[in-house]
């Protein structure tokens, strides 16, 4: 009985610790965009002076699916199962599913903003690579879909370019 209760403890705190790296997901729209820009400045700056040879811009509008897809909501699900924050526990659920609802609307056009945007900071003289991927959805058939398009077929399987 008691291991029981040990057990269902260490699995709502690891809930909780999961849930605390990824809090913002799980909030209003504008806190969790105003924290997925601040960790793709991070990374597209690294990617810019050569720090790494992985232009996130590549794949973050699908890596944000597959993250609320695969992570995200699954945990939300799990928080509301364990109970621990009682009716808000629905609030994190629906925060999350509709952040997610969001990306896939507007994801697209937040990914080229912020290429456009970090391209045009002064790097203080550092060396910079040049060029940068626009990101686009490419359909089952291999044509580029605009994202308008994307979303009335609701393409979730596509693949970037």
């Amino acid at each position: 009985m008691i291991d029981d209760i040990n057990r269902k403890a260490t699995i709502v705190i690891e809930h909780l610790i999961q849930a605390s790296d990824v809090s913002h997901t799980m909030q209003h729209w504008h806190v969790y965009q105003k924290w997925n820009a601040r960790l793709f400045e991070e990374i597209y700056t690294a990617y810019r002076l050569g720090r790494t040879d992985n232009n996130p811009s590549e794949g973050w509008y699908m890596g944000e699916i597959s993250f609320f897809d695969h992570y995200i909501i699954p945990l939300a699900r799990k928080l509301k199962e364990c109970g621990v924050f009682g009716v808000s526990s629905d609030e994190y659920l629906n925060y999350a599913t509709e952040n997610r609802r969001e990306w896939e609307a507007k994801g697209f056009d937040i990914v080229n903003s912020l290429v456009d945007k970090f391209n045009r900071n002064d790097l203080s003289g550092a060396r910079v690579k040049t060029g940068h991927a626009t990101v686009k959805k490419i359909g089952f058939d291999g044509q580029n879909i605009t994202p308008p398009a994307a979303l009335a077929h609701r393409n979730l399987g596509a693949k970037q370019a």
